[in-house]
């Protein structure tokens, strides 16, 4: 089986969750298929393996607020459902340390340069998605246990996005009842 050596899109956090379903995994050596997160964070709660520390409720709520603002849409003045605000990344001095922290603007009054960042910021995340996927095509073809080889997935967008902007209301036309009586006519 492979093994990834820690790089820095490793987290601490995630590290010890993974520990768990390890952990999970040498109890439970004959369960075979998917990893279900239900199953072993049950399991690993009522063997005392996992103590959750108590979060600070400001930073629980901050979490929450950053959540609501990133999924907040409202619809433009052409019928578009967009994103009510966009964040623009700050740096700010904590107990810990200097941290990045999001500030959220109201879409339409962020300035167009901060806008801009905005969407390179979104823009460096999809693509990271996207070359993390073609990697993992990648690897899979190459060490799948059944020796199957996928085609990489076409990773333009434009297509999709053209085909989003078709009309979804069509005007109402001949139907097929309507062409049998033009036959009818004809005999």
């Amino acid at each position: 089986m492979a093994t990834a050596p820690l790089s820095s899109r490793h987290r601490h956090g995630n590290r010890r969750m993974l520990y768990l379903v390890e952990q999970y995994e040498k109890v439970h050596p004959d369960e075979i298929g998917p990893v279900d997160p239900d199953v072993v964070s049950a399991w690993a709660i009522d063997n005392g393996i996992y103590r959750p520390k108590p979060i600070d409720p400001k930073q629980l709520l901050r979490r929450l607020i950053r959540t609501a603002l990133r999924e907040d849409y409202v619809e433009d003045d052409q019928g578009r459902e967009v994103h009510a605000r966009q964040p623009e990344m700050v740096e700010v001095r904590t107990p810990e340390g200097i941290r990045w922290r999001s500030k959220w603007w109201r879409t339409f009054e962020m300035p167009p340069e901060k806008m801009r960042a905005a969407g390179q910021l979104r823009r460096r995340g999809a693509y990271r998605d996207v070359l993390q996927i073609s990697i993992d095509f990648e690897s899979y073809n190459d060490n799948n246990i059944f020796k199957a080889k996928l085609d990489q997935l076409d990773f333009n967008f434009n297509k999709d996005i053209e085909e989003s902007r078709l009309p979804t209301d069509y005007p109402e036309g001949p139907t097929l009842d309507d062409e049998e009586e033009e036959d009818d006519e004809d005999i």
